[in-house]
């Protein structure tokens, strides 16, 4: 079997990895699974690893963290140059604040199911997102494997960062909470293409725009349920401008799903749309904040682009 390469962020779920390195290697060793372990160093090592990974030949590379180290090894991987090689699968060991995409793809989560995956080695072709930003003229790109969120949602994850003593919803749901103090939306002209081909535009001010792959985001609460990470569309909900009181009601909506009907929220599907804003918005992918200062975004779907073993 060719080794596998394990892609370890220590730092992942405040720390919660580091502690269970151990048990990461005893698992993989007595399922006698050939590995190679690298520990990020810093922000962005993960992708830099991944496109090592990639290009060096390994047919399975395994995330160990968060939503926010898969994005990186997703890009890594992605952008690697594969042209006379296997493209690499991606195996996830969920140790993370939220781990929204290992719960969307499915099953394994725990430890030794993970193990026993990667030996069978079957897989699920899932879609990925595609999001250029740009802000003075200058122009960014990345990868998203699970969602994207525009104005108030990437606020929510600026404040999570800064919140230390918890993990999972309890975290996203206090970080929702210390956000509402920040009035953050602006007046948006947005375009896109449904799933049908028929071309749709808004105008209008809106307090968030979440683009997801994916149903579930922030540890568990089920912004846009209709997604699905491998039906060839992204999914795009928006809400406008609401008071604090509204707004708690709401996010409790949102936890169960049950939010759908709400007069202030919208839903269409995509597979291509373009946003501008009317003052710079912040932007954050799988959780991690890419930047404060959007202008105008532009989202594409790439179809079946990945293959996550399952």
């Amino acid at each position: 079997m060719n080794p596998v390469f394990v892609i370890f962020n220590p730092t992942a779920g405040r720390y919660h990895a580091a502690r269970r390195k151990s048990r990461l290697i005893h698992t993989l060793s007595a399922a006698r699974i050939p590995f190679e372990l690298e520990q990020t160093l810093h922000p962005g090592h993960a992708r830099q690893l991944a496109q090592q990974g990639a290009e060096t030949g390994h047919k399975i590379i395994v995330a160990v963290g968060g939503d926010g180290t898969v994005n990186e090894i997703v890009n890594g991987m992605l952008e690697a140059d594969t042209s006379t090689k296997e493209k690499s699968s991606l195996a996830i060991v969920p140790m993370g604040s939220g781990n929204d995409f290992a719960v969307n793809v499915g099953p394994p989560l725990a430890l030794n199911r993970v193990a026993q995956a990667i030996l069978r080695g079957k897989t699920r072709s899932v879609d990925i997102g595609y999001v250029q930003w740009n802000h003075n003229q200058i122009s960014t790109k990345r990868f998203f494997a699970n969602n994207l969120g525009i104005g108030f949602e990437a606020e929510i994850n600026i404040k999570s960062k800064k919140i230390k003593w918890i993990r999972g919803m309890p975290l996203y749901f206090c970080a929702a909470l210390w956000a509402m103090h920040k009035t953050i939306y602006s007046q948006i002209d947005m375009s896109w293409k449904d799933d049908e081909g028929k071309l749709h535009s808004v105008s209008q001010p809106l307090l968030m725009i979440s683009i997801a792959n994916g149903s579930r985001t922030g540890g568990g609460f089920r912004l846009i349920p209709s997604a699905i990470i491998d039906d060839g569309v992204l999914d795009l909900g928006t809400i406008s401008p609401i008071n604090r009181f509204q707004f708690l009601s709401l996010l409790l909506k949102v936890i169960r799903g049950t939010h759908i009907d709400e007069p202030r929220v919208t839903f269409s599907r995509c597979k291509k749309l373009t946003i501008t804003c009317g003052k710079p918005l912040p932007v954050h992918t799988d959780g991690d904040v890419i930047t404060e200062h959007a202008s105008e975004v532009h989202v594409t779907l790439h179809d079946k682009r990945l293959q996550v073993i399952i």
